[in-house]
């Protein structure tokens, strides 16, 4: 078989809503040859199904791998080193990549002028719902967009990196969630910004996905962050705060809905917070 040039890796747990959408548009980039190496972190939902069905159909470009649940940064560095291209593409299960995403992404690393590139262009894939809006409105950021405008020309993450700069940089963290697919970059070059290379990624879009993504940013942080820094979001996340942070947020946005989300979300990190402070279990 011949050799792709990129191996696109896609980690999932659980993504049945998101994960034919995310695939079926990396299946259809064109200008590349591409595998797609879709990872399994022990889903208990239809998900593995669908990669099954994918796969039948994708001539051999679509591969499936298992492991038990252990988080994307582990979920990841299993895919890196199953790949077969010089050249590894992250997206995440509950993104779906524009046309040509991947030819401009790589664009530099195929020219070899750099090690790695990152996204500027992340959209919300669905702003329409209020449950999605205030998500971003929690976090300060644009209407539509998963990342604000003034991103910065270098970055610790990366969308796409050499493979044998990624295995020699030692992959993605697996002791930790949020912030797993930060790298050292003493060992590889910083990502560079790359702008016309457009994902769209969902935000959360009801009071039970909001809860769960708020309490893994939580758990995450907690499980990792320096004493100092866990105090401080565990002040900026409580009641009182959180109450007032409600109100003010109801009487800004002119919405009595965000003052709810506020509630819910703040709720849900404190939880996650101790929950990982006094569990010690890796976030996943």
């Amino acid at each position: 078989m011949k050799k792709p040039a990129v191996s696109v890796i896609i980690p999932y747990y659980n993504e049945a809503e998101h994960l034919e959408a995310c695939l079926r548009s990396v299946l259809g980039q064109q200008g590349l040859d591409l595998e797609v190496l879709a990872i399994d972190d022990g889903s208990t939902d239809a998900s593995p199904a669908i990669v099954a069905r994918l796969a039948r159909s994708s001539r051999g470009r679509l591969r499936a791998f298992v492991q038990a649940h252990q988080g994307p940064g582990a979920a990841r560095n299993l895919g890196a080193r199953e790949a077969r291209a010089g050249i590894l593409a992250f997206i995440d299960a509950d993104m779906t990549a524009a046309d040509g995403y991947l030819l401009k992404i790589t664009a530099p690393i195929r020219a070899r002028k750099e090690d790695g590139t990152f996204v500027v262009d992340e959209l919300v894939a669905n702003p329409e719902n209020r449950w999605s809006r205030a998500w971003s409105r929690a976090h300060g950021l644009p209407p539509g967009r998963r990342l604000p405008l003034d991103m910065p020309r270098r970055a610790d993450t990366y969308r796409a990196i050499r493979r044998d700069k990624f295995l020699a940089a030692g992959g993605h963290r697996e002791d930790r969630g949020v912030g797993e697919d930060e790298m050292d970059t003493s060992k590889v070059k910083p990502a560079l910004a790359v702008s016309g290379a457009v994902l769209y990624h969902a935000n959360p879009a009801s009071a039970q996905e909001v809860w769960l993504s708020a309490r893994w940013y939580g758990r995450g942080k907690a499980v990792w962050v320096e004493d100092r820094v866990f105090w401080g979001l565990v002040l900026t996340h409580c009641l009182p705060r959180s109450v007032l942070a409600a109100l003010w947020g109801a009487v800004k946005h002119r919405s009595l809905f965000y003052g709810a989300f506020k509630l819910i979300f703040d709720a849900a990190v404190s939880t996650g917070l101790w929950q990982g402070r006094l569990s010690g279990v890796k976030a996943r």
